[in-house]
């Protein structure tokens, strides 16, 4: 029997891989956009902003978990085994979501009578029964266009960040394969308890909000820059805790930004566009990061400058997303 090389291996597994991934990615697609209509369904605009906060930290404790287990699962069984282990949850949400959650409050026997009463006062964009907006009319809304720009930008640095920077600390700050999955954790632990104040401040300071999170995004863009500068490894893993605190605080305002501002028969198409906008980010920024180290002999000086750079894009688009609706 002919033995397969590594070579042979690596171009049967990495096709596949892509496929792999790709159906992922669909099978992940539904999740952002109901996930804000339920809160724009369930809960009224005093709430929205630290709901959407609580839901966002998916994307923080997720990772800061993962960093840690993945790193321990690779070195005791091996990649493949973690791929079981990260599936698991996957059908554990799934079950919980169908089994809570109705498309209509009224049908959903957890509601209390004072929570529908609230729903009912809120106003018109909590009504359940009023017809889905036209795609037309969606995509003529310049508030979706707005938010996705901002949340492009975003994502630009949120992928290239969190992609990249496992890679810098272990090529450029030399640290281990367990200690890159422990210090790479802490920036998602910081970002989780921003999150969630961001989500708080969303609410209280609605009228304020657009330029809180402008001010707290360039704030995110000069330490980012400062990572590379600084000579030790505890000043950058301080300024990248400093980052993510930063980055993290403004996400929890901007979709609580979102979910109050677009129309409710309009969030689940109008907020999957903006998170459309995201994903095309997350399949850019990466590969574009790539290419500058290539180009740049593997300096990391010029990809965390590109990193800053959408972040001060994403801060001077945002104040013109205007808190009432327009339309």
């Amino acid at each position: 029997m002919v033995a397969i090389h590594d070579a042979d291996r690596g171009y049967f597994y990495y096709p596949l891989f892509l496929g792999v991934r790709f159906f992922f990615g669909l099978g992940e697609a539904p999740l952002p956009g109901s996930s804000y209509k339920a809160i724009a369904t369930y809960y009224p605009k005093r709430l929205r902003g630290r709901m959407t906060s609580i839901q966002s930290t998916v994307n923080t404790l997720g990772p800061a978990f993962a960093s840690v287990l993945a790193a321990y699962f690779i070195s005791v069984f091996g990649w493949r085994h973690l791929f079981i282990f990260l599936a698991i949850p996957g059908f554990v949400v799934a079950f919980l979501f169908y089994r809570l959650v109705r498309d209509n409050p009224k049908d959903n026997p957890r509601m209390s009578a004072e929570a529908l009463q609230e729903l009912e006062e809120d106003e018109p964009t909590v009504n359940v029964t009023k017809p889905k907006a036209k795609m037309s009319t969606i995509f003529k809304n310049s508030l979706v266009w707005k938010a996705g720009l901002v949340w492009f930008f975003f994502d630009l640095t949120f992928w290239g960040f969190t992609s990249w920077l496992p890679s810098y600390l272990m090529n450029e700050r030399n640290l281990s394969l367990q200690a890159t999955g422990f210090y790479n954790a802490l920036p998602y632990l910081v970002g989780t308890v921003a999150m969630l104040l961001g989500g708080a401040m969303s609410d209280r300071f609605k009228e304020q909000r657009r330029f809180i999170f402008a001010i707290s995004i360039l704030v995110a863009a000069v330490s980012l820059f400062f990572i590379i500068k600084v000579p030790s490894i505890e000043l950058a893993l301080v300024l990248q805790c400093v980052t993510a605190w930063f980055l993290f605080l403004s996400q929890g305002i901007f979709w609580g930004i979102v979910v109050d501002i677009l129309p409710t028969d309009q969030m689940a198409t109008g907020s999957s566009v903006v998170n459309c906008l995201g994903s095309i980010a997350g399949i850019v920024s990466p590969i574009f990061i790539g290419k500058l180290l290539d180009i740049s002999g593997g300096s990391y000086a010029t990809t965390f400058t590109y990193l800053a750079i959408c972040l001060v894009l994403a801060g001077l688009i945002v104040p013109t997303l205007k808190t009432q609706k327009t339309i």
